[in-house]
């Protein structure tokens, strides 16, 4: 795969190669007030069937 920018073309291996990992960073928003409610009432629910499944 080849990758592209301003500055030309490079293969997608050499501009990946000699790379450390270095975490993962994550946030969370709040669960909005009627979510909790919402959810619980989707899961108990029948699944739908349609005539052509």
């Amino acid at each position: 795969m080849r990758y592209a920018s301003a500055y030309g073309h490079a293969e997608l291996g050499d501009v990946l190669k000699d790379l450390d990992f270095l975490g993962v960073v994550g946030i969370q928003d709040p669960v909005r007030a009627g979510v909790p409610v919402a959810v619980r009432k989707a899961q108990q629910q029948r699944p739908i069937r349609h005539a052509d499944a």
